[in-house]
């Protein structure tokens, strides 16, 4: 294995989460919404590893969203709470109702994903609240943010990525790259789920990033370095708007 990679990714996510939660690690539990995919089973062992050096009290939360068949997503779920069970990590699995995401998504009419994801964050949230959470850390990655940003220019949104943090949620893989990730995993022999609709093209995030991102990076090498920059200037132009006009009159 190759110590020196797998102790550097560690590091670089241990010093992201020391930047957030401070010197309230000693003691604090953290929290880690685990999916089962790659990303969140990443962040899962390099959490496990830091906590021996940090001290806190980690604990995962996943969510069965009952969208798939049950041995589909139900065995996502079984997977999650198995690896904590092995690790002695404690988990808590919430299922959502059959239908509800569909009903949320009638309601709010925004779409099934944005469904998922409202419902999803509700319960990350009252696991925080009961938990006493320090911080509950999320998967998102690199590529992430630079799918979203490219999502959301073609939709006509800002300029502002993913947020790092938001209240008690943390990304701290945001800046470590999908590729990074992975390599990870091989090393340090992480196993993990994967959810076949990420090659289905009839979601627009799936085909940014298997038709238009592979493009961009063939005819324009580099956008992705120029688009992250864009990024970090437009959450500074919008934190410099908020501390200027805490709150607008429209």
């Amino acid at each position: 294995m190759d110590s020196g990679f797998v102790t550097d990714f560690e590091r670089r996510v241990g010093h992201e989460l020391s930047a957030f939660i401070g010197a309230a690690a000693e003691g604090a539990v953290i929290g880690a919404a685990v999916s089962g995919g790659p990303d969140s089973m990443a962040l899962l062992r390099a959490l496990i590893a830091l906590s021996k050096e940090y001290g806190y009290l980690l604990e995962v939360i996943t969510v069965d969203h009952n969208m798939r068949s049950p041995e589909e997503s139900g065995a996502d779920a079984c997977f999650v709470s198995g690896f904590c069970r092995r690790v002695g990590v404690p988990c808590t699995v919430e299922v959502l109702k059959p239908g509800e995401i569909a009903e949320t998504s009638a309601v709010r009419g925004r779409g099934t994903e944005e469904a998922a994801r409202f419902l999803r964050y509700n319960i990350f949230e009252r696991f925080a609240a009961e938990r006493g959470a320090a911080a509950v850390c999320l998967g998102h990655n690199r590529n992430d943010q630079l799918e979203t940003l490219v999502q959301r220019f073609l939709q006509g949104g800002s300029g502002l990525g993913i947020r790092r943090s938001r209240g008690v949620f943390f990304r701290p893989l945001l800046g470590i790259s999908r590729a990074d990730i992975e390599r990870y995993l091989l090393l340090t022999g992480t196993e993990f789920r994967t959810d076949r609709t990420n090659s289905d093209t009839s979601y627009l995030r799936n085909r940014l990033r298997l038709k238009l991102l592979p493009l961009l990076d063939e005819v324009y090498p580099g956008w992705e370095e120029g688009a992250l920059r864009g990024a970090e200037q437009a959450e500074m132009n919008s934190a410099v708007i908020d501390a200027l006009v805490p709150d607008p009159f429209w």
